[in-house]
C-alpha cells in the first residue's frame, strides 16, 4: 500500500488547516484600518518648524504660537485656544 502525504492549503482566504499534531496554523492578519490623520483643531492652525527645528503651530486667526510636537504636546492646548 502506498502512503499518501498530507497536504496543507496555503491559500490565506481559506480556513486554517490542521498542522503539527492538530494545532491550527495562524490566520493571516486583516489589513489595518486607516486612521484619521488630523484632529479637528488643525482646521484652525498651520504647522511649521521653528529655529530649533521643533514643530510649532500658528493660529490662522490671531497669530498665536503653540508647541505642536505630536508625541510631546498633543492638541489639548490647540483645542482650548479655539474655544
Amino acid at each position: 500500500m502506498s502512503e499518501v502525504e498530507p497536504t496543507v492549503d496555503l491559500d490565506p482566504q481559506t480556513e486554517p488547516a490542521a498542522v503539527d499534531g492538530g494545532k491550527e496554523a495562524p490566520k493571516p492578519l486583516p489589513p489595518r484600518k486607516k486612521r484619521r490623520v488630523k484632529a479637528y483643531c488643525w482646521n484652525y492652525f498651520t504647522k511649521y518648524l521653528d529655529d530649533n527645528n521643533l514643530t510649532r503651530a500658528k493660529c490662522n486667526y490671531c497669530d498665536a504660537h503653540f508647541a505642536a510636537e505630536s508625541k510631546r504636546n498633543g492638541t489639548a492646548s490647540l483645542n482650548s485656544h479655539i474655544e
